[in-house]
């Protein structure tokens, strides 16, 4: 609101107050309708504010002119609708706890607990007209502003000596009567309804000056008090040019971050989706510099550096996202995965259950979790999971469907069943541009490559592993071109890169295992059990990789170790089916008890 200065084209009263008989108790409560009306006013202004970043926001992520648009105005119906909500509910919660503006023989109080303003205290009193607050927020008539000036109440000390001082020079002696400061008290007309702020306009100025005054632009004062006035004016007029030019400033720097960093964002999830990580990584980047608090920012960043493998700062920027958003699943979810990835299992698996303990049917979660229970060796579990997955998912082309999908092939793989795992990713695209977005294709080539390779399609399996490795060179991928140069008999380069995967990541028993397997092919049995026992010391232990450590070991004619590989196996999976036919076979009847 602005103030309009003190000049000729106002009323000046220059009357003493005049004592008046006792009034009644008047209160003049907050109108709902008026404060509904505020509530409208004001949203329209402050959601075309409020949509201004997001104007710039949504560019990159809109195809056409016309999807811009729509989404802009989806985002500003969402801000007039929330700031009118909450708003509103806001002045009523005051309107209740203030009471209205009590008026009595005493004073005013301006609110329930207010401090009483004796009618005697009250020196001016003024009404203004706010044109421009009536522009912004397009009130069909012009809100006013009622003032009542106090004198300051300096109380003691420094300011205490400045007030009286300045009252001896205004007055001629006469401090106690003439004030050299005024306090404003403002009463806004937009709380009440017209003819509310009329009434309460005209008892103030009837019982401090006998003067019945309407909502009209006047001002009513003694001659006296027109210094302190003066000073009063120049003083609220230069505060409200700083507050104002504060403010602006405010939200001016408020909108232009805002702008850059959900543009930043927005441009990230676009190359990310596209695929182009390093351009991504970033526009995420930007977007964190400018907001450190942003947690999605963090997320993508992080989802950058997975995809480009750098790992430690995928794993550092995902903490950092969880650090300012503790219940972000998808953070956690991702996490785990990396945890996974990492051979982690425990710290993947307390991110999981703290992750679906927030949201219990989150697919990702579930799969990951699938996931981690097939490598693991816990196949029953990872079948529940998928399953239920398929099951609750209403698109079946989904990308969650794809994984599970793929999850179930390869519990078939590990059965033995790879006709049938064949013929459950029959359906699913091998190539980028069928794909709907977000499917874990990668997967999906190395399942069906593992499927192919045990039934003997060697050249289909190498396909695969190829269309695989061109999407990313992880271990998996590479251990599984080991399995497929081995089954063709190129030992040099399945040599060649399982030494790279053991650089890469010594501590993966599967890399031994694969070894082994390569060594048994070239008939070098003591370099073949040299591996097997490397991959048993690798830690941390697996069903999964104990019962095929088994299995080679019993091929060898190793047959004690076998026996030892299996236990240990089937201590972390008691019901672990190859660890078991393992035993069978090993040992008799009468020693299983």
């Amino acid at each position: 609101m602005t103030a309009q200065p003190i000049d000729s084209n106002l009323q000046l009263a220059q009357q003493d107050a005049q004592p008046a008989q006792e009034q009644v108790v008047k209160i003049f409560e907050y109108n709902a309708q008026a404060l509904a009306l505020l509530g409208i006013r004001t949203s329209v202004a402050v959601a075309t504010v409020l949509a201004i970043p997001d104007a710039v926001a949504l560019i990159p992520g809109s195809t056409t002119v016309t999807a811009w648009i729509l989404a802009l105005v989806g985002c500003w119906t969402a801000a007039l609708v929330l700031w009118f909500v909450f708003f509103v509910g806001f002045l009523h919660m005051m309107r209740i706890l203030t009471g209205g503006i009590r008026l009595d023989g005493e004073g005013i109080r301006l609110w329930r607990f207010g401090k009483l303003i004796a009618w005697s205290k009250i020196k001016a009193v003024s009404i203004e007209d706010e044109h421009l607050f009536s522009k912004i927020f397009s009130y069909d008539h012009c809100v006013k502003r009622l003032t009542i000036f106090v004198p300051l109440d300096v109380g003691k000390g420094l300011i205490a000596g400045f007030g009286k001082v300045a009252a001896g020079k205004n007055a001629s002696g006469s401090a106690s009567e003439v004030p050299s400061l005024v306090v404003p008290h403002y009463v806004p007309s937009f709380f009440f309804t017209q003819t509310q702020f009329a009434d309460l306009c005209t008892a103030i100025s009837e019982r401090t000056f006998a003067l019945p005054v309407e909502a009209v632009p006047v001002l009513l004062a003694p001659v006296q008090v027109l210094p302190a006035l003066r000073q009063t004016h120049k003083f609220v007029l230069c505060q409200r040019i700083v507050v104002s030019l504060l403010v602006a400033c405010g939200i001016g720097m408020f909108m232009a971050r805002k702008a850059v960093v959900l543009y930043s964002y927005n441009e990230g999830l676009k190359l990310y989706r596209e695929g182009s990580f390093q351009r991504a990584e970033q526009c995420f980047s930007t977007a964190t510099h400018f907001e450190p608090t942003f947690a999605p920012a963090w997320h993508g960043l992080a989802g950058s550096e997975f995809n480009l493998a750098r790992f430690d700062s995928a794993s550092e920027h995902w903490k950092e996202a969880l650090k300012w958003k503790p219940d972000y699943v998808e953070a956690k979810v991702s996490l785990a995965y990396l945890s996974l990835q990492q051979r982690d299992f425990q710290q993947c698996e307390k991110l999981l259950r703290s992750a679906l303990a927030l949201d219990p049917a989150n697919s990702v979660a579930m799969l990951n979790r699938a996931d981690l229970n097939m490598r693991t060796g816990h196949i029953r579990e990872a079948i529940q999971d998928a399953r239920l997955v398929i099951s609750q998912e209403p698109d079946r082309n989904s990308r969650e469907t794809f994984m599970a999908t793929c999850l179930l092939a390869q519990a078939k793989v590990l059965q033995g069943k790879s006709a049938e795992a064949l013929q459950l990713l029959a359906p699913l695209p091998v190539s980028a541009e069928r794909l709907r977005g977000g499917e874990n294709l990668s997967y999906r080539l190395l399942v069906g490559a593992q499927a192919f390779l045990a039934t003997g399609q060697i050249s289909k399996a190498d396909k695969l592993t190829r269309l695989a490795l061109q999407r990313g060179q992880n271990i998996d991928a590479l251990l599984v071109m080991a399995q497929v140069k081995t089954a063709s008999k190129d030992y040099e380069t399945a040599q060649s890169i399982l030494d790279r995967c053991r650089a890469t990541m010594p501590n993966n028993p599967w890399i031994y295992i694969r070894s082994a397997e390569l060594d048994a092919a070239m008939h070098n049995s003591d370099s073949a059990l040299a591996n097997l026992k490397k991959a048993e010391d690798c830690r941390p232990a697996d069903a999964l990789s104990l019962s095929s450590i088994a299995r080679l070991y019993l091929s060898f004619g190793a047959k004690q170790k076998a026996i030892e590989a299996a236990r240990t196996s089937l201590k972390l999976e008691p019901v672990n089916p190859w660890a078991l036919q393992i035993i069978e076979r090993t040992m008799p009847p009468r020693a299983l008890n």
